[in-house]
């Protein structure tokens, strides 16, 4: 399978798996993603990992998403699977040039289907996507995710 690397401003997109990404010069160690299952607006038989928070931070706890991702996957009508990663910030901290060994955990939920949404699902789409991934945040690492998918500080007019 070949692999495409296509940067943008707020998320980073890459082929099949995000463990894979290192190879790439995609961030490897982002602590959660979704992979797009791709039809005609990702070419078929292509998948995307796309980090939805567009950057890492200094804890597990998911942050807010941006909207790129949920409104690509709705062009699409395709699925959207979210991962789950853990333990990359033992491996490399946000800041750290250096890499230590460890393990890092990959977790891949149920797909969330995408098909007869509309760009004004985007929000809900978001939002459900997050739930997902703060759960098993929580049933798996006990890790507690507070706030929500949109950044009411940036959205609110």
């Amino acid at each position: 399978m070949s692999q495409q690397i296509v940067p943008s401003k707020d998320v980073r997109v890459a082929g099949v798996l995000q463990a894979a990404n290192f190879a790439y010069g995609v961030n490897p160690l982002a602590e959660g993603g979704v992979l797009i299952s791709g039809n005609s607006a990702t070419g078929a038989g292509t998948s995307v990992v796309v980090y939805p928070e567009g950057t890492r931070g200094r804890s597990y706890a998911l942050r807010p998403f941006k909207k790129g991702p949920f409104v690509l996957a709705i062009a699409a009508q395709v699925p959207i699977v979210p991962v789950v990663i853990h333990g990359t910030r033992e491996v490399q901290g946000k800041g750290d040039l250096a890499v230590h060994g460890g393990t890092c955990e990959v977790t891949f939920l149920a797909p969330i289907p995408t098909t007869g949404m509309t760009y004004d699902d985007r929000d809900r789409l978001m939002q459900t996507v997050w739930q997902h991934m703060a759960a098993e945040l929580a049933a798996r690492y006990g890790i507690q995710s507070t706030g929500s998918a949109i950044d009411t500080q940036t959205t609110a007019a």
